[in-house]
């Protein structure tokens, strides 16, 4: 598991011959500002967990990586490609850009949520903006989450290509003026499939260019291509 802790660029030779693997957890986690990750495979051997995972940081860059082989189909084991989060700060100028993330799984809920994401920006909460954010031509497939029904003990979970949800109606951070452009998402499995998922509050939000193939919702009811929630 890789910790960055300062300023700094980390630069693989390519995708094809640079390799980064955890045995679980965070595999690439960045605790500073002005980082640069470029040139890796990202994988944790198909354990809980992500693949590069951001809280409250400005100017990074993610680009020209794999992120693959995130979580699996166990019981409140979450896999999730790439994660910015605003939780204590607001966060700018985030460029995530020519990635290839696939097979990122995640099981069923019995205790904790479990949902499977591509790539997630924000949370469900939060009172600082996330300004600034560029993905583009990211190509990301097979994202799989247990699709059985929610009963008192068990419940299955989501299926996200891209995601942004931060904030809602109880907090008052934005995601404002976010580009998602040009991306390729296919094969999203799920009890609920979004290719594209803007939730909470994100102004000037800008969804262009974008291929989908194949989300499969099996609630029969929530499998979308995109979608926009509260103020886009």
């Amino acid at each position: 598991n890789v910790i960055i802790d300062r300023a700094l660029t980390l630069q693989g030779a390519s995708r094809a011959t640079t390799f980064i693997t955890s045995a679980g957890g965070t595999t690439v986690a960045i605790n500073a500002d002005n980082v640069t990750i470029d040139g890796f495979t990202i994988s944790n051997g198909g354990q809980h967990g992500t693949g590069i995972y951001a809280v409250d940081r400005s100017n990074l860059t993610i680009t020209n990586n794999t992120v693959t082989n995130i979580g699996n189909s166990g019981d409140d084991i979450r896999g999730q490609g790439i994660v910015v989060i605003s939780s204590g700060a607001a966060v700018d100028s985030v460029t995530i850009t020519d990635n290839l993330i696939n097979d990122i799984h995640s099981g069923m809920r019995t205790a904790t949520s479990v949902s499977a994401n591509g790539i997630a920006i924000g949370w469900s909460n939060g009172d600082y903006d996330i300004t600034n954010l560029l993905v583009q031509r990211n190509t990301i497939s097979n994202i799989t989450a247990d699709d059985s029904a929610w009963t008192d003990t068990t419940k299955g979970q989501g299926a996200n290509g891209i995601f942004i949800n931060h904030a809602g109606p109880s907090a008052v951070g934005r995601t404002v003026d976010a580009r998602i452009l040009d991306n390729n998402i296919s094969d999203l499995h799920g009890l609920w499939a979004h290719a594209i998922g803007l939730e909470g509050n994100t102004p000037g939000a800008v969804v262009s260019g974008n291929t989908i193939d194949n989300p499969v919702s099996y609630t029969h009811l929530r499998a979308h291509e995109t979608v926009l929630d509260l103020v886009c």
